[in-house]
């Protein structure tokens, strides 16, 4: 990856995500249409004309133009850049990229209104309950109890 300056947990965690982002696709059938390393064409396009540029394929992205887009639509923009658990962090990132940053947001900031609830601000005890308020929003089974919002 280029030298930029991002920090060192941000480098490790978009290994993580772009494991399994995959490379171009362009599925008819993927709602998101033309994909690549889990850059939509809708978000690519946004993103070259906020910085003045002619749209194209995102097929042609590159590695800076992809880095800068997880960095500040998706790290920066869920607030998982402003988490001191790198685990957590990596959570709320990962639910960023993949449910959108309104739904990472909003999960975050109901597991720490539960925590607060119950006195107990360990950040640790956040990803479970994370992993449990999504299950819920979700409307799965979770054993032989349906969990839904």
């Amino acid at each position: 990856m280029p030298d930029k300056n991002y920090d060192k947990e941000y480098s490790q965690m978009l290994k993580f995500v772009l494991a399994r982002e995959g490379g171009y696709s362009n599925n008819k059938d993927d709602l998101g249409g033309e994909t690549n390393k889990g850059i939509t064409h809708t978000t690519y396009d946004s993103y070259r004309r906020s910085k003045g540029l002619p749209t194209q394929s995102v097929k042609y992205i590159t590695e800076d133009e992809m880095q800068e887009i997880y960095y500040n639509n998706y790290y920066k923009a869920s607030g998982a850049d402003k988490i001191d658990n790198p685990r957590l962090s990596m959570y709320v990132f990962d639910t960023a990229v993949n449910m959108g940053v309104s739904v990472a947001k909003d999960l975050y900031k109901k597991a720490v209104i539960i925590l607060r609830n119950l006195n107990n601000l360990d950040e640790i005890n956040i990803i479970p309950m994370l992993k449990l308020i999504l299950r819920k929003r979700n409307g799965c089974k979770v054993g032989k109890i349906e969990l839904r919002m």
